[in-house]
């Protein structure tokens, strides 16, 4: 579902996220999302979407995990995951 309001990021490089991206959508190339820290954002939320064929890395702030891992990989095309912080770390819902 998606909720109108939502701030939508279109990159074409590698970026830092921000507490105000609610969708961040990859154009093509291979490169890097860095996380912002998901401690003090417990309940934030945010989606990052792959729209071409090549590797987006997903990186979380330094020792955070997602799903208790150092990185997620966003590598097939229109493939995407939703992230929650829970003030410590962040998990794809």
């Amino acid at each position: 579902k998606i909720t109108a309001g939502l701030t939508v990021t279109i990159v074409n490089a590698s970026y830092d996220a921000v507490t105000t991206d609610d969708l961040i959508l990859c154009n093509p190339g291979t490169y890097t999302i860095n996380l912002y820290t998901a401690v003090g954002n417990k309940g934030k939320t945010v989606a990052i979407k792959n729209l071409g064929t090549e590797v987006i890395t997903i990186v979380p702030a330094g020792g955070q995990t997602i799903d208790g891992d150092a990185q997620l990989q966003v590598d097939g095309q229109y493939d995407s995951y939703s992230l929650v912080s829970d003030g410590v770390n962040w998990w794809i819902y």
